[in-house]
């Protein structure tokens, strides 16, 4: 849990953490609004820097005192964050004797907070450790406040680097969102850092947990914000300035020529401190890996090299720094093909980071999580420095690079010109057998246009290195019922077929997806035709239990020959794999097949654009043409499965008739206009084919869809403890795939 999260229950804290006087916010509050009236005076700010500096900083040092309730672990932790920034500042700390005025560091309250810098009205300043707070990068936040920090996302430029969404964050708690005036902080001329250890994570205050209250306008970014690592190489230097550090080595007849955005060090003025990923003592060397044997420079060319990570670390963290350099007038272009770390905010327990801005001053670009897969990268200078690190699990890697060709006078110029992005995306016969297209930006995407080349949607050599949904976790992971069916003499167990639980993904569920469409789609997701909608609606009788399609028209319903598809040009390129992956799916655990099509009058089309996650149920012989639609957002392989699975004939799992005896309904929690989502599906239209009810089925709803308040689940499972595996967006579960080989009579051939 994150410091806002631990801190929610209070209402006293401005900003979810600080503590402060109601006279001193009223004048914040009122300076801000007069500067965003006066564009003139919005100087960048950061550091606490009012008309009383420097008596708000700790001039002398910080006497500190711990109340003797304080656990153990909670003095370990702020002991290790006072060393910390007296190691790498000139602030000092020391155990109080008889000084009037020291901080106080307490659990007295269940809270992590403090007051910014010196408050000279205050002879005792207490700083909060409670429980949940022991944690270093808590206590090195919170001394980072004791120090003079405010919050990051505080400063006047924010917007040019960061998009907050009030619309997403509960009015009551909108003013800790406010920027601070240039009157109380000050930046020192220093780049915005969305990865300080005082920036807001992304969902710090946010309604919905799924949808994020910042976000970084360059997006690579995002998973950087949030990180509760530590102090960032920036949130050092900062202090090192507001404390005025850098004066002994002014007065010093010693000077470093300090390299790549290092500065003196004011604690030994004659070496260097220096940006993450870079050593030696004026910054000129890649900074160590030891005591792993790894890192070090790699060298490009004009062909594809391929670079494989795996660590595997215990409880201390490893890190292996690489730089990869490019020939003069050059740059250098990344492909992250695969990326599987510890899937968090702030990618700070195993992730990799990539510097690609040429100012390696703030944080870089940092991957963690499998959705941050397939991307591509250019460099605005030649050297990329890369860190890959891991604590206490594993990460793992693969990854293509190359040099990419400049005109002579482009070295230092960011932007790049059409024919230079022909060149990123151009493919090469003999590029180490590394398919360039996985690393072509898809049409459309305001990014140039890729070089030539269609890409494989078929399903042959391109699907072959894709990895299996079903090799994640066994099915014991998403709460459904374990049974075994045949299929072909083989008989298939729950352990078979398997998917990653919902809370390990954090993606925006389908209806989410679709709130712009609601209007118009059935259960957020079924494009259905109105008579049919009609006698779902009205036609309640011959209450059998039942989940698939199966009306009077079965089996024409179903894709008896085989399932045609073909993809709109509109569809993404992460949008056509993760539809291949499903397809592949379920051929692999059904014996429905599928096919490209090439003259069919009845087919799947896979569209794109921004029009949401939906498709109808089952084959539909009098459209020619049925939608499936892919948008933004939906390219995750649970929801396309999902998709293809309507495709195939499966409705929602809480249409069925029995549905009661499992979860239950709150109509009083659901707008009138959407009761009708929740209607129960007739035996005319579907069956169960005999299964148990399903809470961890793919096709289940959430517990929140829908609901009135995005807090108050709209549904609660009978059985509590199956709870959090309703409304799994990883994949088909065991029971999905048992009722589409009954639908599709698999065992009968």
């Amino acid at each position: 849990m994150n410091i806002v999260g631990i801190n929610m229950p209070l209402s006293v804290l401005f900003d979810g953490d600080i503590i402060i006087s109601d006279a001193r916010l009223r004048e914040i509050v009122e300076d801000a609004e007069n500067e965003q009236s006066d564009p003139w005076r919005r100087l960048k700010r950061w550091a606490y820097h009012d008309l009383f500096y420097p008596e708000t900083i700790w001039q002398t040092g910080i006497p500190y005192e711990f109340d003797s309730d304080l656990p153990p672990a909670a003095v370990d932790s702020l002991k290790r964050a006072m060393e910390f920034w007296q190691n790498n500042t000139c602030v000092t700390f020391r155990p109080r004797e008889n000084e009037q005025q020291y901080a106080f560091y307490t659990g007295s309250m269940n809270m992590c907070s403090s007051s910014v810098g010196r408050d000279t009205t205050e002879p005792q300043q207490p700083v909060y450790i409670g429980p949940g707070c022991y944690r270093f990068g808590v206590t090195s936040h919170e001394i980072g406040h004791l120090i003079g920090l405010f919050h990051h996302h505080q400063r006047y430029d924010r917007d040019e680097y960061v998009k907050y969404y009030p619309e997403n964050v509960d009015r009551s708690d909108t003013a800790n969102f406010a920027t601070v005036s240039s009157n109380f902080l000050d930046t020192y001329g220093l780049p915005y850092d969305v990865g300080s250890v005082m920036h807001y994570a992304p969902t710090e205050f946010a309604i919905n947990p799924f949808f994020p209250a910042l976000m970084a306008l360059n997006e690579n970014l995002q998973g950087s914000m949030g990180q509760m690592e530590g102090p960032s190489f920036l949130d050092v230097q900062i202090v090192n300035r507001h404390y005025k550090c850098y004066e002994a080595c002014n007065n010093s007849d010693v000077q470093p020529k300090c390299l790549n955005g290092g500065y003196a060090n004011p604690l030994d003025c004659s070496v260097c401190k220096c940006p993450t990923g870079f050593g030696g003592d004026v910054c000129q060397l890649i900074a160590s890996s030891a005591p792993m044997k790894c890192g070090g420079l790699i060298p490009t060319s004009s062909k594809l090299t391929r670079l494989k990570i795996r660590m595997s670390v215990g409880l201390t963290r490893r890190q292996c720094v690489y730089h990869i350099r490019s020939p003069p007038n050059r740059r250098v272009m990344i492909g992250i093909e695969t990326i599987k770390g510890k899937c968090q905010e702030g990618c700070y327990t195993s992730a990799m980071e990539v510097k690609m801005n040429g100012d390696f001053r703030p944080m870089g670009y940092r991957y963690c999580c499998e959705s941050q897969s397939f991307r591509r990268l250019l460099s605005k200078g030649r050297n990329v420095p890369i860190i890959f690190f891991a604590q206490n699990g594993t990460l793992e890697v693969l990854m293509f690079f190359r040099w990419v060709v400049l005109t002579p006078d482009a070295e230092d110029n960011t932007a790049l010109n059409a024919t230079e992005l022909m060149e990123v995306y151009k493919q090469s016969d003999d590029d180490y057998g590394m398919d360039m297209q996985l690393l072509q930006l898809p049409e459309g995407s305001g990014m140039g246009t890729p070089g030539a080349g269609n890409p494989d949607d078929g399903l042959g050599e391109g699907l072959r290195d894709l990895v299996d949904p079903s090799e994640q976790l066994s099915l014991r992971d998403t709460l459904s019922k374990i049974v075994e069916f045949e299929y072909k003499d083989q008989v298939i167990s729950s352990d078979d077929v398997g998917v990653l639980p919902p809370y390990m993904q954090r993606l925006p569920t389908i209806n989410q997806l679709n709130k712009n469409y609601s209007d118009i789609l059935y259960q957020g997701d079924i494009r259905m035709p109105t008579k049919l909608l009609r006698s779902i609606l009205i036609g309640a009788y011959n209450r059998e239990k039942r989940t698939a399609y199966r009306d009077k028209r079965y089996p024409s319903t179903i894709w008896k020959r085989g399932v045609p598809f073909a993809f709109h040009r509109s569809m993404n390129r992460e949008g056509r794999r993760s539809v291949l992956a499903a397809i592949q799916f379920f051929r692999k655990f059904t014996c429905i097949r599928f096919r490209r099509r090439t003259t069919e009058p009845v087919y799947l089309l896979f569209v794109g654009h921004d029009q949401g996650c939906w498709s109808t149920v089952g084959r539909d012989a009098s459209q020619r043409q049925q939608f499936v639609s892919i948008g933004r957002g939906c390219e995750a392989f649970g929801i396309t499965s999902h998709e293809v699975a309507h495709a195939l004939g499966l409705f929602h799992e809480q249409s069925r008739y029995d549905r009661d005896n499992w979860i239950t309904v709150y109509p009083q929690r659901i707008p009138q206009s959407q009761l009708y989502n929740f209607a129960k599906v007739t035996p005319k239209q579907m069956s169960t084919y005999g299964t148990p009810y399903d809470i961890g089925s793919v096709m289940h709803y959430t517990p929140f869809e829908f609901s009135i308040d995005p807090t108050v689940p709209s549904m609660v499972a009978v059985n509590i403890n199956e709870q959090g595996g309703m409304g799994q967006l990883a994949g088909p579960s065991y029971l999905d795939v048992q009722k589409l080989n009954a639908h599709y009579a698999c065992g009968s051939e």
